[in-house]
Order: structure tokens, then C-alpha cells, then sequence
């Protein structure tokens, strides 16, 4: 598989915008990953995408439009076990038009989250066969005690709860949407809309898209585990680091314990601070205008 084969995927509205471009420069960097890479924006970046597709760093910005989840939000004031995150974070269901048809021009997608942290070359990880599957971690892992059943609202909504244990067993694992590797085999016409009414029906999910991509993807048989043991010397991805290991035996780690960090490390992410002076200032510029 060649490069143009691959696709690196993220996801960001305005506010999470540098913690966007610092994990791109991280790939770049650090992850020695020299592919496209693509930056699906909603309805407040939309008139950015010029100026964003102008970075130094090579990306392609693509809007799509958001999701209206007002009538959800609404129905769900009154149950009392909604998870905050229901209501401050629901631009977290932009997440499923990576899914959309336009990623099939590349045979596999690697998706991460803003503020991930790169800290090796992610070669061995885009190596991995996800032919006709989605690769991702257990969020259970490593004890498996938490099931698909800690994603969403059942004490508030019962009959949902005995709906979606019918499409998934709730007592099933499940997996982290924080970054995600499939083959784009699995994607169709109508994958995104699936998605989408599965979060209309579904919406006591208490991890807004983590427990609808579950749902789609294990209803369809399409997960595999990310592999725990090290690939070429180092552990691919984890939520953050497992004693007694450091960040600097990981490829990737969303929220990395140890911060401490060496020269090269923090020269490398002094000049990002620079470059994204500039590059925000342009975006700034851009929005400004736009909006007058």
C-alpha cells in the first residue's frame, strides 16, 4: 500500500482548532507521516477553509454541515442521568462524516482526535490489515469490567436500553472512537445517514457519537481489537500510558500522564506555537471578513 492508499482524519470546530493543527504538526513531526491529511470542519469554520487549506502543513480542510440535535437536547433536559457532555459537547457527532463517501478515494483511513499526542513513527500502526473491518481499542481495556451498557442512559430510558440491547447485547466490550483505523470497504451511500438516525432514536447515549458508532459497527460485525502488544518496539496507541511504561513507548496517547518532555521534544513544539501564531491570525483575518 502506498501512501496515496492512506488518509489521516480529524475532526474540529473553532475552539479546538490549535489543539488540531498541534497533533497534525505532532504527525509531521514526530509520526514521520509525510500522507494526506484531511480536517473535516462544521458550520464556524466553513469560511476558514481557504485560509486553513493554505497551512504549511499540507492538509485539506472539507465542511460538512452539522447535525441539528436540538430536538434530542430538548427531550433529554428532563432525564435526570444525562451525561453533561450530552448538552456542552454536541458537535462530537461531527464525527461520522468521516464515514462519509468522499474518504472511499483512499483505501484506508486513520482517524485521531484533536490533542492527541504523537510521540513515534505511526508507520506501524497504518501498517495494520483492516480489510473490511474498523480497528480501535477496547475503552474497557485492560480489566474489561465497563460494557457497551456505560454508554448510554438505561435507568432513564428503559425501553431505548432494551432496543439497543436487541441490535448490540449491552454486556458486549466495546471500543474507543478516539481514534479509529477501517478499510473504506465498509463505507456506503447511505452509512452516514444510518449513523445519523441511530443517534435520532438513540439518544440516551451518554457518549454522544462513542456509543452510535458502536452500535453501527458492532451490529455489523466490523470491529476488531487494536492489538496491546508492541509493533516494532513500541505500543501503538492507549489513553494514556500503563505502568511501567513512559509516553516514549507509545506511537500515539491521548492524554499522556508524564509530561516531561526532552530538548528536541519541546524545540519541535516551541516552533509550533510560532507557526501557529501566524496561521491563526490568517484564519482570524479570514472569519472576520467573512462575517462583516
Amino acid at each position: 500500500m502506498t501512501p496515496r492508499d492512506t488518509c489521516v482524519v480529524l475532526v474540529t470546530n473553532r475552539s479546538h482548532l490549535q489543539r488540531c493543527f498541534l497533533t497534525i504538526w505532532q504527525l509531521r513531526s514526530f509520526g514521520k507521516y509525510r500522507g494526506n491529511i484531511v480536517i473535516v470542519v462544521g458550520d464556524d469554520l466553513k469560511a476558514a477553509v481557504p485560509a486553513m487549506a493554505r497551512s504549511a502543513l499540507k492538509v485539506k480542510p472539507v465542511f460538512f454541515p452539522e447535525l441539528d440535535r436540538s430536538e434530542a437536547i430538548n427531550r433529554l433536559k428532563n432525564a435526570p442521568n444525562t451525561s453533561e457532555v450530552v448538552f456542552t459537547k454536541p458537535f462530537q457527532f461531527h464525527k461520522i462524516h468521516i464515514f462519509d463517501t468522499f474518504f472511499t478515494q483512499w483505501k484506508k483511513i486513520l482517524y485521531v482526535d484533536t490533542k492527541m499526542r504523537v510521540f513515534n513513527p505511526i508507520h506501524p500502526l497504518l501498517n495494520l490489515d483492516c480489510d473490511d473491518s474498523l480497528i480501535a481499542h477496547s475503552d474497557a481495556y485492560p480489566d474489561y469490567t465497563r460494557t457497551l451498557e456505560s454508554q448510554f442512559n438505561t435507568s432513564d430510558f428503559p425501553v431505548l436500553a432494551e432496543e439497543s440491547d436487541q441490535l448490540v447485547p449491552l454486556d458486549s466490550d466495546y471500543f474507543q472512537t478516539g481514534m479509529m483505523l477501517f478499510d473504506t470497504a465498509i463505507i456506503s451511500e447511505a452509512t452516514v445517514q444510518e449513523m445519523s438516525e441511530l443517534s435520532q432514536k438513540f439518544i440516551n447515549s451518554n457518549s454522544n457519537e462513542q456509543g452510535i458508532i458502536n452500535l453501527w459497527a458492532q451490529s455489523r460485525n466490523l470491529w476488531e481489537k487494536l492489538p496491546t502488544s508492541a509493533s516494532e518496539g513500541k505500543l501503538l496507541y492507549d489513553y494514556w500510558e500503563r505502568a511501567p511504561h513512559t509516553p516514549a513507548d507509545y506511537l500515539l496517547l491521548k492524554y499522556p500522564r508524564e509530561m516531561r518532555e526532552g530538548i528536541f521534544r519541546r524545540i519541535v513544539n516551541k516552533l509550533f506555537h510560532i507557526y501557529w501564531f501566524m496561521l491563526a491570525r490568517r484564519i482570524d483575518r479570514t472569519l472576520l471578513a467573512k462575517s462583516a
